[in-house]
Formats: C-alpha cells, structure tokens, sequence
C-alpha cells in the first residue's frame, strides 16, 4: 500500500486525537454536558481547529463507532477466532460486547442512534453499515468452514441478517433499563439465529 502524505497522516493524528478526547469526555460526564471548548482542551488544539474537523459534538459520533470497528472489535474478534470457538459462540461474543458498550453508556448510545439516523450522514452510515456486514461475513465464512453455517444462502444475504438482528437488539436495550431482561433476550436471540443457520440435511 501506497504510505499517506505527511499532511494526510498529520490530519489522521489530529482526528483520532479529537475523537479520543471527545469519548474520554462524554463517558465521563454525559454528550450533553461537554463542551467543544473541553474538547479542544482535552486534544491539546485550538477551538477553531476543532470546528474545522468537527462541526459540533454530534459529528464526532459516526468517527468514534468506526474507531471502535476498526481498533478495538476487529482486533479482538481476531484474537478469539483463534481459540477456534463454535460460529454462536464467535456471535454471542460480538453481541455481548455491543449489548456491554450500550448498558454501559446508553446515553451516548442513543446520541449515537440519533445522529447515524440523519440523512445529513449518508456515506459516515454506509461506511460502519458495510464494516459492520464485513464482520458478520468473515464470522459466517469461518462457521462454514467449520460445518456449523448452512451454504444454501449467500454469506451476504445471511449476513445481512444477522446485522439487521443486532440492530433490533441495540434499540431494545436503549429502551429497557432490566439488565436481566437483556440477558434473556439475547440468549433467545442466540438461539433463534442459531436455529437459522445451522445447516440442515436437505442444504448439505
């Protein structure tokens, strides 16, 4: 791969410094309580820096979910995948983690929900949406592998499923406050997609 300009990478720097600064702000003291002063503060730039990258708080949402696609799922979803577990538990382990992140910060959450649904944002949304369809194929394509994914449907199709599931799952627990009733949801949740694409005899 061709190495980005320094001005390129610079920018990248600065992005990521924002976008750090930013969540280490409203995991601690709520989206709507931070300030762009504080941001520009806590990334160690200018005010005005700031607003050329970002131009307000919400904008800084979409970036702070695919950094944590990018840096911190894709990396551990790796690192499990060598313990060579079965395909439900590889989706029971995304799913827990997500369902952690929103009962650990539903706030935030829902700022993010709110600002991944304006159309202002239709390439930020299609670029996590087609990241997020990327893991759940390359799961489904380890699972056949291993003989636990049926192969009659295509890896997209079912994968485009399965996104559209953990979907419903996030809005249910931006809408409930019983961590046990979460539990219980996504263990049936689980068993359902498990039921789904467990090869059957007519499929092998």
């Amino acid at each position: 791969m061709t190495a980005l300009p320094l001005r390129e990478r610079n920018k990248q720097k600065v992005t990521e410094r924002i976008v750090a600064a930013a969540m280490e702000l409203f995991k601690a003291n709520g989206c709507e309580q931070t300030t762009m002063d504080e941001i520009a503060d806590k990334a160690e730039i200018s005010r005005g820096t700031l607003f050329n990258y970002f131009p307000s708080k919400d904008a800084l949402l979409l970036p702070w979910g695919q950094e944590i696609l990018e840096v911190y799922l894709k990396p551990k979803l790796a690192e499990y995948l060598e313990t060579q577990p079965k395909t439900i538990d590889v989706l029971r382990f995304l799913f827990v983690g997500m369902s952690e992140s929103v009962l650990a910060a539903p706030d935030l959450m829902r700022a993010f929900v709110g600002e991944a649904l304006k159309a202002t944002n239709k390439s930020q949304i299609e670029r996590a949406r087609t990241g997020m369809l990327e893991v759940f194929v390359q799961v489904l394509h380890y699972g056949q592998s291993r003989g636990d994914v049926r192969s009659d449907i295509p890896l997209e199709d079912m994968a485009g499923y399965v996104s559209a599931l953990q979907t419903g799952l996030l809005f249910h627990l931006l809408e409930t406050s019983s961590t046990e009733d979460s539990s219980q949801v996504l263990t049936r949740l689980l068993l359902f997609i498990e039921a789904g694409l467990t090869p059957s005899v007519m499929s092998k």
